[in-house]
């Protein structure tokens, strides 16, 4: 539903379109400066997520994401690039203490293995 320039989308858990709307998420969503903003909301209208993606579909994550534990503080952050983790990221756990912290970007394993096409998973004879 749209309500002027501002998106709502009621949302399962894969975030396909909610059949059971008791665990539902609600995405709320707006266009700025070239690309969505938005925020996704628990059933029980606590704040699960915030950030922002370059496209109408949801598909690129681009800029500064935030993911909240339910008592409200940060669980994550940090930011994407084009779809990709950049950067450094921090977790929390549910009383604020730093968990820890990885960074991402053209070094890190994850984006050398997706690019070499490489696995992780032990290989023997």
């Amino acid at each position: 539903m749209n309500v002027g320039k501002v998106r709502y989308e009621l949302l399962d858990k894969d975030l396909g379109p909610a059949v059971d709307f008791g665990d539902a998420l609600l995405r709320v969503s707006g266009r700025t400066e070239g690309e969505w903003a938005v925020r996704m909301l628990s059933s029980d209208g606590l704040l699960v997520m915030t950030g922002t993606y370059a496209d109408a579909r949801f598909s690129t994550a681009n800029g500064r994401f935030t993911y909240y534990h339910r008592n409200g503080r940060v669980e994550s952050i940090g930011m994407y690039v084009n779809g990709a983790k950049r950067g450094t990221w921090y977790r929390f756990d549910a009383r604020g203490n730093l968990l820890g912290e990885r960074i991402y970007g053209e070094h890190d394993s994850d984006t050398l293995e997706l690019r070499n096409g490489w696995s992780t998973e032990a290989r023997t004879r």
